[in-house]
């Protein structure tokens, strides 16, 4: 499933005590990431998403738990 996935960017800033990601795809064929956005309460077209996710859960996402 993976072997089809396309390079994304991500810009990620910092919005009162949470983190705003936003989400490209380098063209319209390429990785979906508003699926991504959709899993974090976010949206957006395939190729142009952000979700916020507050630091606390983002501590937790970055240390695996």
């Amino acid at each position: 499933m993976t072997r089809n996935l396309r390079p994304i960017g991500a810009v990620i800033y910092m919005q009162g005590k949470n983190l705003k990601m936003c989400l490209r795809s380098t063209d319209k064929y390429g990785t979906d990431t508003s699926a991504i956005a959709k899993v974090y309460g976010g949206g957006g077209s395939p190729w142009s998403s952000s979700f916020i996710i507050r630091m606390d859960e983002y501590n937790q996402w970055i240390s695996g738990n």
